[in-house]
């Protein structure tokens, strides 16, 4: 609970000023406004709360994330344990990123909002031809923007539980960076689903992003979207089970 009035202390008139000021015009008419603009905002935005809950990041090949060397567009694909995963993503890459979520995030407080803002994709899980038609624009985005991450969650859905292991992945999420030749980050992400339980209190949450692998055009070429859905989760399934195993020590 002492989080919770922390981060309402410190952050609190901070996030009801943005609402007003930018939160509401930019994720009604993106459009007008420079991305650029609209993703820094956001992303100082989500800094600073993250920063007040005291997260701290334990991140392996920090390279993948950091520094302006990197060019291009990538999909980065992850596990999903809570609401706060691709905002560490945001907070953590100097890249800019652009999260797909469950469409019902779309109605959430200032989440959705933000979300929107930087031109966040939302997708039904009941409804198969708008599926189709949001990975068709990011496959369209992956083509034709400049230096962007797609950050995706293949499990479709939120992993509740953080003892078990990563869900079976779909693999038409890969499409979209096959389709359009896109180098695919592999990563997994561990520790998240404690910073928003009310029974979590520790000093800091260290939270853990690896990148396992990055497949580039060439080494997924000969190979179908369950292919390199099955390799994925294979590798994923490894870490996560490294994490869990760490945890009960």
């Amino acid at each position: 609970m002492w989080k919770y009035l922390r981060v309402l202390f410190l952050d609190g008139f901070k996030i009801l000023w943005a609402y007003f000021a930018w939160m509401i015009k930019y994720s009604r008419h993106p459009e007008k406004y420079p991305y650029e603009v609209r993703y820094n905002k956001a992303k100082k935005l989500i800094s600073s709360v993250l920063k007040h809950f005291h997260v701290k990041y334990d991140v392996n090949k920090e390279e993948v994330f950091k520094g302006e060397q990197i060019k291009g567009n990538r999909l980065i694909v992850s596990n999903h344990l809570s609401f706060c995963d691709p905002l560490v993503f945001i907070a953590y890459s100097d890249r800019f990123i652009i999260p797909v979520a469950k469409y019902e995030s779309r109605k959430m407080p200032f989440v959705g909002r933000v979300i929107k803002a930087i031109d966040g994709q939302f997708l039904k899980r009941d409804d198969l031809k708008q599926q189709l038609r949001v990975m068709l624009k990011i496959e369209q985005d992956l083509k034709t923007r400049d230096n962007i991450d797609y950050l995706i969650f293949p499990e479709g859905k939120r992993n509740k539980d953080p003892k078990a292991n990563l869900l079976d992945l779909h693999h038409g999420t890969f499409r979209c960076a096959v389709k359009s030749e896109t180098p695919i980050v592999i990563t997994t992400v561990y520790n998240t689903f404690k910073i928003l339980s009310l029974k979590a209190n520790p000093k800091y949450f260290d939270v853990k992003i690896d990148c396992l692998d990055i497949l580039k055009a060439e080494d997924y070429k000969d190979k179908t979207t369950k292919d390199v859905a099955d390799y994925a989760q294979k590798i994923m399934r490894e870490q996560i089970a490294k994490y869990i195993e760490d945890s009960n020590n």
